[in-house]
């Protein structure tokens, strides 16, 4: 009977660990993946003052605390039975597009990217540092990109990491021209480099399409039970 662990899991935005147990002939007997699972938010929010939860929230996660803020403001808006003004709707729109750039683009680039374009690199390579020594300036690009995302959510709602801008009812502060105008100018190449990451990725997928049927129809065939829309009225 041998297991083998594998602690960290370093391509997740979190923490997590495999075991595998294997048989005394080195089958896999079983395997397990544990990570961070509860948080205990939900309890020790209780008996905090309504308004205050967007302002805690964002501190389950320094990666996606944004989606944490939207989310625990649009629940205190139904609380409340409010309808929030169309213009502040739309900031918080813009919130969320920023966070999702910096998230999407670690996950895509800095955590699967190093996967997908150095597939035969040693493992202690197979990294963004990897990646960086073979195409420097394509990371560089990708670092802007997240720059785009993270700067522009500190510029539009006061706070990059655990923001607090977005309150019951709608934003505690208004968007002037002058951080329209400097988030327009922190993303005048935000397309440009989008086209190279996707072409990077188009790429990757058509190796894999036209070379590698088989490891395709294993990576592609996934069953999940995920959502990714919202209907007009929130939900």
């Amino acid at each position: 009977m041998k297991n083998i662990v594998i602690n960290p899991v370093t391509r997740i935005e979190g923490h997590g660990k495999i075991t595998i147990e294997l048989d005394e002939k080195g089958n896999v007997k079983d395997a397990r993946y544990c990570t961070v699972y509860v948080r205990g938010f939900e309890k020790f929010l209780e008996g905090c003052a309504i308004e205050d939860l967007p302002k805690f929230t964002p501190r389950i996660c320094g990666v996606c605390p944004i989606s944490h803020h939207l989310c625990s403001a649009k629940a205190c808006d139904d609380l409340f039975n409010v309808k929030i003004p169309v213009t502040a709707k739309k900031v918080r729109l813009l919130h969320n597009y920023l966070g999702l750039i910096h998230s999407h683009t670690a996950h895509i680039c800095v955590l699967a990217g190093p996967d997908l374009l150095l597939p035969d690199a040693d493992q202690k390579t197979r990294n963004v540092f990897g990646l960086a020594a073979k195409n420097l300036d394509l990371v560089k690009k990708v670092i802007e990109l997240r720059k785009f995302g993270q700067e522009g959510s500190r510029i539009l709602m006061g706070r990059a990491i655990h923001p607090y801008t977005a309150v019951p009812g709608g934003i505690a502060h208004q968007v002037t021209e002058e951080m329209v105008n400097e988030i327009k100018e922190l993303g005048r190449n935000s397309m440009e480099i989008v086209e190279v990451i996707v072409d990077a990725v188009r790429k990757v997928t058509m190796d894999l399409v036209e070379n590698k049927k088989d490891l395709l129809d294993k990576l592609g065939n996934i069953e999940t039970g995920y959502l990714g829309v919202v209907k007009d009225d929130g939900t």
